[in-house]
C-alpha cells in the first residue's frame, strides 16, 4: 500500500495541533498504473462505500469494505483506495492488484492494513 503525499502532510500537521483526519469510505477501481505517493484519485474508479468495519491493533489500523451480489458487478477491479469522503476528498493511500472480475455471483470483502512504525 502506498501513502499518498496528501495523507503524509495530513498527518504531520494533525499530529502537531492533536487532529486527525480519518479515512471513511473505501474505492474500488479498474485503473493499472502504478501506485505513486502523488496520487490524488484513482485512476479510474468504479465503486465508493463507507468504510462498514475497522479495527486498530498495537501497531496496525485495518479499515473494511463489502460488495455484496448486487453491487459492482461487470468490472475487473484492479485498484483500492481509501478517502475521507463520500466524493472527492483526499486520498489516504491507493494500491493495485491482479485483476478481480465482480460478478453477482461474487462477494468481495476488502481490508486494508495500514502499518504503522513509530521509532524513537
Amino acid at each position: 500500500m502506498t501513502n499518498m503525499t496528501t495523507f503524509l502532510t495530513a498527518v504531520k500537521g494533525q499530529i502537531k495541533t492533536y487532529t486527525l483526519t480519518k479515512a471513511t469510505h473505501i474505492a474500488v477501481g479498474t485503473g493499472t498504473t502504478a501506485e505513486t505517493a502523488a496520487d490524488t484519485t484513482l485512476e479510474t474508479e468504479g465503486v465508493r462505500e463507507a468504510i462498514i468495519d475497522s479495527s486498530e491493533g498495537t501497531s496496525d489500523v485495518v479499515v473494511s469494505l463489502f460488495l455484496g451480489s448486487t453491487e459492482g458487478n461487470g468490472s475487473d477491479y484492479t485498484e483500492v483506495g481509501a478517502f475521507d469522503a463520500a466524493a472527492d476528498g483526499n486520498m489516504m493511500m491507493r494500491r493495485t492488484f491482479p485483476a478481480i472480475e465482480k460478478t453477482s455471483a461474487i462477494d468481495i470483502w476488502v481490508d486494508i492494513e495500514e502499518q504503522i512504525d513509530v521509532t524513537q
